[in-house]
């Protein structure tokens, strides 16, 4: 197989076009196991840390959200004293992390019942403190955290500690460091473009795939992001090729977009992949808005066959 980014011939690999931990599903057996590696250390994981289709994904009906997760470069959130409670880097967990506020005062998840016998144990070693005495205090918290409620108080004279136990706050802050991802619409376009049969159709195909590599040409390519305010987040993404440019609407609300070249521009392309259903579909322009028809392409497709139309 002859790579479509390195141009060596190399075996093939799975390739998501969009990455799984944002819902995508399409897969392509055209890039090379190394340039895969590259592209889902350098491209793809960028995505994760995307405030905004973090944002988008959010606002999505709870009955329709596919089961996703994002990581955060920081998360937390601020008690009445002023105290920065870590919370996880995940979406998907929402328990405190063991959070030092003094000498041995910690404020944790009132579920997290190891934390405490660790920490004490940790003394003992230090102080030299009897272990039968360890053992008791590990009970007496124990009983204490089986029947607490956010925002009581462990207190242990003995070993100095101080406990406050707290379910996380609906007042999440959230940190997420991504940049704007050029490399990874270039990196899509160009998978795109290949598995429609429209590569020979682009004028910038060279140069779309080596930003998607390298991230060396950005000079020369026109990158955009836009928020749709007065659309709902639905879930599915939206990919284009329209007359000077390839888009990706991130839960239809998010969107993204860079310049191409054409040589001979082919009719527009709409496609949508449904996070729900995994399916990548054809769309039409209907009178208000695009429409999802029933043509899926097809996901299954044998190896040497990239789609074919149901």
């Amino acid at each position: 197989m002859i790579c479509i980014f390195c141009q060596e011939n190399k075996a093939p690999s799975d390739e998501h076009i969009i990455p799984e931990n944002v819902g995508g599903s399409t897969i392509i057996r055209s890039v090379c196991i190394e340039c895969n590696n590259q592209l889902g250390t350098s491209v793809d994981s960028e995505l994760n840390k995307q405030r905004h289709i973090y944002d988008a994904f959010s606002k999505l009906d709870k009955t329709n959200r596919p089961n996703l997760e994002f990581h955060f470069s920081e998360s937390y959130y601020e008690d009445d004293e002023g105290n920065k409670i870590k919370l996880p880097k995940t979406s998907k967990k929402s328990e405190i992390v063991p959070t030092q506020i003094d000498t041995d005062f910690f404020i944790i998840d009132r579920n997290d019942n190891q934390f405490v016998s660790a920490q004490i144990n940790k003394i003992v070693k230090r102080e030299g403190i009897s272990k039968e005495i360890a053992t008791k205090k590990i009970t007496e918290y124990m009983n204490f955290s089986k029947n607490s409620k956010p925002g009581d108080v462990y207190t242990d004279d003995i070993f100095g500690i101080k406990v406050i136990t707290q379910q996380a706050n609906t007042g999440r802050i959230t940190v997420m460091s991504g940049r704007t991802p050029h490399r990874f619409l270039s990196k899509a376009c160009v998978e795109f473009a290949h598995a429609l049969g429209i590569s020979d159709k682009l004028k910038n195909l060279d140069l779309l795939r080596e930003h998607a590599l390298h991230g060396n040409r950005l000079q020369d390519i026109h990158a955009f992001q836009e928020i749709s305010e007065g659309r709902g987040a639905m879930p599915f993404h939206l990919i284009q090729f329209t007359e000077d440019q390839f888009h990706v609407h991130f839960f239809l609300k998010y969107a993204v977009s860079i310049e191409i070249l054409w040589v001979n521009r082919p009719e527009l392309i709409f496609l949508a992949e449904d996070l729900l259903t995994r399916d990548l579909r054809i769309c039409i322009p209907g009178k208000e808005n695009l429409e999802i028809t029933k043509y899926v392409l097809n996901l299954r497709a044998l190896e040497n066959q990239l789609y074919q139309i149901e």
